[in-house]
């Protein structure tokens, strides 16, 4: 015969060693009537702790106390903390090791980001993600309903050849079945899918037991979740490639060439701000854009008016410099620092190209007088003025009349 294990969490205590022998989930104490309400639950409290949800070994499992049936149709809760900050989730999956629930409410919380800009603490609503059940009218919804938006909720029915022990159910927030969510093929491009992702908590709330009708037995009255796995990433806005979940909140590890900054990426650095921040995606970094301060501002800021082309990314750009140094100042018209010195500003304004210089009116010269000044003669007479021929205005071969030396051969 093979040796049976038995683990001291299932062993009776000192203070009642014997087993109830009307019922084996308890034990009472010696010498005492076998109908003595004197009992304690054979199995310790700690035998099964919650804790075994999520350590990553399928052979270990939570174990929920028997229950009845009031206490099913009230239901169980669980509350998964993601402990380090906001992330995308994707999908959830609870793995039951005995009965699955009659119906199950997956609900999500997010962040109050205006924590860390006003350091007040308020506590967000929970958000319903998604509804599944035996039957959908006990939420008073159709079953597998249709989604219209990309953030609509529905009930999910679940399947009629439900195991009667370890089954599990899946929440996927970009599956395709039954019905297609909307944007689900283009996450990048639908905000609303974007924000239905974010959750710092899920909460799962279950309820009476799927198959408590074909006669279980009383002892079976309770749940059994051997794992939950909730998939999802930081939230980091196309921005990184990995983050660092050892700190508290997590912090992205932004690409230097998205010029952004923040835990998450959120924002553009101070002198990138020639564009509005927009999130990356697979096709385009739409990394900040440099603000055309010429090394005169530390910061700058965007102004939509200022922009040509405000709806797109890579053409135009509002970018307006804060507090300019060194005796520059804004420009009105490019919102760029622009010299003080008027001496700079007329050469700024000259043409700068050819086509331009051609077009420019031609100046007009002042007269100049080509007369030789008149001297004094030795006899204190004055000579008549003559004329010379400027150099420019000379003939070129009197210009270039080759000179000899009379004293050569």
């Amino acid at each position: 015969m093979p040796k049976l294990h038995v683990q001291p969490e299932c062993r009776c205590p000192p203070s009642h060693p014997r087993v109830h022998p009307l019922v084996e989930r308890y034990c009472i104490p010696n010498a005492v009537e076998d109908t003595t309400n004197d009992r304690v639950l054979r199995l310790n409290i700690n035998a099964h702790p919650l804790s075994y949800i999520n350590d990553q070994d399928m052979g270990t499992m939570w174990v929920s106390k028997v229950m009845s049936l009031q206490e099913l149709d009230e239901g169980v809760t669980i509350t998964v903390d993601l402990a380090n900050g906001q992330y995308q989730v994707f999908y959830v999956i609870v793995q039951f090791g005995g009965l699955l629930p009659d119906s199950i409410l997956i609900q999500r919380r997010k962040l109050d980001f205006s924590q860390h800009e006003t350091g007040s603490v308020t506590e967000q609503p929970w958000l319903d993600w998604q509804y599944m059940a035996r039957n959908c009218n006990v939420f008073d919804m159709q079953n597998n309903g249709p989604l219209p938006r990309p953030d609509s909720i529905n009930c999910l029915q679940m399947p009629s050849d439900v195991p009667l022990l370890g089954g599990n159910i899946t929440f996927s927030l970009l599956t395709t079945q039954p019905h297609l969510r909307p944007g689900y093929n283009d996450f990048y491009k639908t905000p609303a899918l974007q924000e239905m992702v974010q959750a710092a908590q899920v909460r799962i709330h279950m309820k009476g037991q799927y198959h408590t009708g074909l006669g279980v037995n009383q002892r079976h009255r309770h749940f059994v979740i051997s794992e939950i796995t909730i998939s999802g990433r930081c939230e980091c806005h196309g921005h990184a490639d990995q983050c660092d979940t050892s700190m508290t909140p997590y912090r992205c590890m932004c690409l230097p060439a998205s010029h952004t900054v923040g835990n998450n990426c959120e924002n553009c650095a101070p002198l990138y701000n020639d564009k509005p921040f927009r999130s990356g995606n697979q096709l385009q970094p739409m990394n900040c854009r440099l603000c055309l301060c010429y090394g005169h501002a530390v910061s700058c800021h965007y102004d939509v008016q200022a922009d040509e082309h405000p709806d797109e990314h890579y053409r135009g750009g509002g970018g307006v410099c804060d507090l300019c140094m060194h005796n520059t100042t804004v420009s009105m018209r490019s919102r760029r620092p622009a010299p003080l010195d008027p001496r700079q500003t007329r050469r700024r304004s000259e043409p700068q190209t050819f086509k331009e210089h051609l077009k420019r009116p031609p100046r007009a010269r002042e007269p100049q007088d080509y007369r030789i000044p008149p001297e004094e003669s030795p006899r204190g007479t004055t000579q008549q003025p003559q004329f010379r021929i400027p150099r420019e205005l000379q003939p070129w071969t009197q210009r270039h009349e080759t000179q000899t030396d009379p004293s050569l051969p």
